[in-house]
């Protein structure tokens, strides 16, 4: 089951249930919309939980206005709400970061100089 709201503001409280994270943090940072898909989620608060130290996120849903606006893929897992651009940190290491991620549940990896693109999409790898 998906939810989406036009913005993060207009969910009920009540419906959010991964506490490392907060709904702006998730919500699409062109538009506000926030798509809630459970299954990734719960994958996320499972890598927060995995290394112990806060998971800083550059971006998450992204809505389809924001996508092109970024030049982000056509097909982009963030549009579907299951991607999460996840910054470096001194906490942990990229490879304690990806060994966490596929813990996780993590399939799809996409490693960048400043973070790591994880997702719930076919098995992959990229650079």
């Amino acid at each position: 089951m998906q939810l989406f709201y036009r913005h993060w503001s207009d969910m009920p409280g009540e419906i959010w249930d991964w506490p490392s994270f907060r709904p702006w943090e998730i919500a699409c940072n062109g538009t506000g919309a926030i798509l809630v898909v459970p299954p990734a989620l719960f994958a996320l608060q499972r890598l927060r939980a995995d290394l112990a130290a806060p998971v800083a996120l550059n971006s998450a849903y992204r809505s389809p206005s924001h996508n092109r606006a970024v030049g982000g893929a056509t097909w982009s897992k963030h549009l579907m709400g299951i991607a999460f651009d996840v910054k470096d940190s001194t906490a942990y290491s990229r490879e304690d970061l990806i060994a966490a991620a596929r813990r996780a549940g993590f399939t799809g990896f996409g490693n960048y100089p400043t973070f790591l693109h994880i997702d719930l999409g076919r098995p992959r790898v990229f650079q």
